[in-house]
């Protein structure tokens, strides 16, 4: 089918409307479509053919679980209780405020409360949604690039291969990446009604303020869904240069003016996410990983990145983080970046969208490319969800003008995008199958990565979630002897060789494990409760003061009682201290038994009773 004719919109030179591509010839520019019947009717079947090919690829996500270790689903959604409690005012307010795990997106936060509200927590609801988001996504692409360019089936492939590629799996089947898939609307949304704002104004009356207004809207919801989004002034300032053209036809102040209150809203983002990820102590310190090491990975990873668009196989879902990349890895890199950045500058006037494709991949990879080092991977799948958009620009409208050029272009553009489309398809669907469960996904990422720290560590814990102790036992040992300085996964063996009933190797690994990280309250907590349980009452006293002292309001949430004390005035305080900690977490088993046995103390054996009862609903197996 051939591409629809050109609209001879003024001040585009015909050069720039060969490499726009051909559009309908309506004499509409706001509507191309208002005066095609036939045109609306493929462009509708269009949609909903995206839609379809994107549920399809992506459906079997729904049958796949929560991720419980280092998938952040628990701390998301599963495990947070302001979360899974659904959409209440109470909520709302604690997302808007909350910089919980080292970010603040509070519209990502209220899109899984009204998830719980639908679904519970049942996964396959949640993993739904992701879909259906992602879905959508695929079709305003669609819908921005073809009312951008009028190209309808380069931008028909482009949004197509954004929509079914393997590189999504990690952003569309991981329950808490659903701020990929929200924020990615928001941002088409964005972009949508910015080129309104465009076309509005050069109508013979223009009205393209409110246009404006909801562009910036849409920007700022983009923004509380998640912060990459900060690079969004930058893409419409690309975007003005090609496809919308305005830089022959609007002064430059009137474009620098446009895009402040962009970029205002965005430094605001920046530096509260950059505040919220120190905090929580991402930010990887520069003594632990210099600056030029993290360049070098920086400009590694965009070649990385274009080898895993090109051939997305052996994918996982965390690649390890070298001390130092070869120099000749590094030079190559460095050349590669360099060349294939001149060589589209410098056809920018012949082939415009190559440019503006390759600097939108570019820019777009900044705030994750680790330059600002945050976590300690390598690259992440996930972070390619809005830059590979300029890369498939670049590849379908280059080599729709490659194509052009034959006889039967068009047939082998066809046969040859449906040979890419089908593997993609089909990969797919087969990476979404590793995602199954945190123990699957961990398996399949030592089986590419082999057995590095954290990979074998999340491993481990998955192996202990899915009740197979001795296992994570072995797995866990593996890795403090490799890495005996590792307080967080000492504290780990410790919890489960005490869950088995080896409380003497237990000590051992909590003693070590504070001695590694003494301000870490959680471990402190847990050695006393250890120490409690054997009869070490002094030792165990003494790190629950240690408790108190690394971290007063967790320790608050917790438990905290002089445990020598058995006077009246000492079961008085411990019923205040031990109702607190259940108004914080109603279902902790262990302050219920404790405030049973202060109500004892006290005389009180019927509410003693009823809070036993407490425990063992919630915990049937707590001796």
């Amino acid at each position: 089918m051939a591409e629809l004719k050109a609209t001879n919109r003024p001040g585009v030179k015909p050069q720039e409307r060969a490499a726009t591509g051909p559009a309908t010839s309506c004499g509409n520019e706001a509507d191309p479509d208002a005066c095609a019947p036939k045109a609306r009717r493929v462009f509708c079947f269009s949609c909903l053919a995206l839609f379809a090919l994107t549920l399809f690829a992506f459906w079997p996500s729904i049958h796949n679980d929560f991720f419980f270790w280092y998938g952040d689903d628990p701390l998301y959604v599963t495990e947070n209780s302001h979360v899974n409690t659904g959409l209440t005012w109470e909520n709302i307010a604690w997302a808007f405020r909350s910089t919980d795990h080292s970010n603040w997106h509070p519209l990502t936060w209220m899109s899984h409360m009204i998830d719980c509200n639908l679904y519970g927590l049942q996964p396959a609801g949640h993993h739904l949604t992701n879909v259906l988001l992602h879905a959508m996504n695929g079709v305003l692409l669609f819908v921005l690039l073809r009312g951008l360019t009028h190209a309808a089936w380069r931008s028909f492939a482009v949004a197509l291969f954004f929509a079914v590629h393997p590189l999504r799996v990690e952003s569309v089947a991981w329950v808490a990446e659903r701020k990929d898939v929200l924020s990615v609307f928001f941002l088409f949304l964005t972009l949508l009604m910015y080129s309104r704002y465009v076309r509005e104004a050069r109508m013979p009356n223009p009205k393209p303020y409110r246009f404006y207004a909801l562009a910036l809207i849409f920007y700022v919801c983009g923004l509380m869904s998640k912060a990459t989004l900060v690079t969004v002034p930058c893409i419409l300032v690309l975007l003005d240069y090609w496809p919308l053209q305005r830089s022959e036809q609007t002064p430059l102040w009137k474009r620098i003016v446009t895009k402040w209150p962009f970029f205002l809203f965005a430094i605001a983002t920046s530096a509260i996410t950059y505040f919220a990820q120190n905090h929580w102590g991402f930010v990887k310190a520069l003594s632990s990983y210099s600056f030029s090491a993290r360049l070098e990975n920086a400009v590694v990873s965009y070649v990385r990145y274009l080898g895993h668009l090109v051939w997305p196989v052996h994918l996982a879902s965390w690649y390890p983080l070298p001390h130092q990349w070869p120099w000749f890895i590094v030079a190559g890199s460095v050349l590669m970046v360099v060349l294939i950045s001149l060589a589209v500058f410098l056809s920018r006037k012949r082939w415009p969208f190559l440019c503006i494709g390759w600097f939108w991949y570019l820019g777009t990879l900044v705030p994750m490319i680790g330059v600002v080092q945050v976590g300690e991977q390598a690259l992440a799948d996930r972070f390619t969800y809005i830059p590979v958009i300029g890369l498939l620009i670049c590849v379908v409208w280059g080599s729709a003008e490659l194509f052009k050029r034959w006889r039967h272009g068009l047939l082998v553009a066809a046969v040859t995008g449906l040979m890419v489309f089908v593997p993609c398809l089909v990969l797919t669907r087969e990476y979404i199958s590793e995602f199954k469960d945190s123990l699957t996904i961990w398996r399949h990422n030592m089986e590419l990565t082999g057995k590095h720290g954290l990979a074998q560590y999340a491993y481990a814990l998955s192996l202990d979630h899915q009740g197979h102790p001795q296992e994570a036992i072995r797995e866990l040992e593996d890795i403090v002897e490799v890495k005996p300085d590792w307080a967080e996964a000492r504290a780990n063996l410790a919890g489960i060789l005490d869950q088995q009933g080896r409380r003497f190797e237990a000590l051992m690994h909590y003693r070590q494990a504070v001695k590694l990280q003494p301000d870490n309250a959680e471990t402190h907590l847990h050695l006393a409760t250890l120490l409690q349980e054997t009869g070490e009452l002094e030792d165990a006293i003494s790190h629950y003061h240690l408790v108190l002292q690394a971290d007063a309001a967790y320790a608050k949430q917790r438990r905290k009682i002089d445990l020598s004390a058995s006077d009246t005035n000492s079961a008085v305080a411990a019923l205040r201290e031990f109702r607190e900690a259940i108004r914080f977490r109603p279902d902790y088993c262990r302050a219920h038994n404790e405030l049973g046995i202060a109500l004892g103390r006290l005389g009180r054996f019927g509410e003693g009773i009823s809070h036993f009862e407490e425990a063992l609903i919630d915990n049937p197996n707590y001796v």
